[in-house]
């Protein structure tokens, strides 16, 4: 959980429902494949991303999600970014007061 990324990795798949690889690579501009691909992998064994394969006729569709313990984490991560907004808000104001 610690390394470059994972949280990144963790919050998207709660808000976008299941996503392909290169959905994940979109939305995380700037992280390589292979970055990517070790995280995930990681926080498969580690039990917080589920990877579903589907097989069809002319290809395999993988898809990530999160398990239920990541959707229960992501709430606390969705607390905590409501917390830094306000305080980054009342910083914006005390700062405005300061000016005037």
């Amino acid at each position: 959980m610690g390394k470059k990324w994972s949280l990144s990795i963790l919050k998207t798949p709660a808000t976008n429902s299941s996503l392909h690889f290169n959905e994940l690579k979109k939305i995380l501009s700037g992280i390589s494949n292979k970055v990517l691909s070790e995280r995930l992998h990681q926080l498969e064994r580690e039990k917080i991303v589920i990877k579903t394969t589907t097989k069809n006729d002319e290809s395999n569709d993988i898809l990530y999600s999160l398990t239920p313990i990541a959707l229960e984490f992501h709430k606390t991560l969705q607390d905590i970014e409501y917390w830094i907004d306000k305080w980054k808000d009342y910083k914006r104001k005390e700062q405005e007061n300061k000016v005037i």
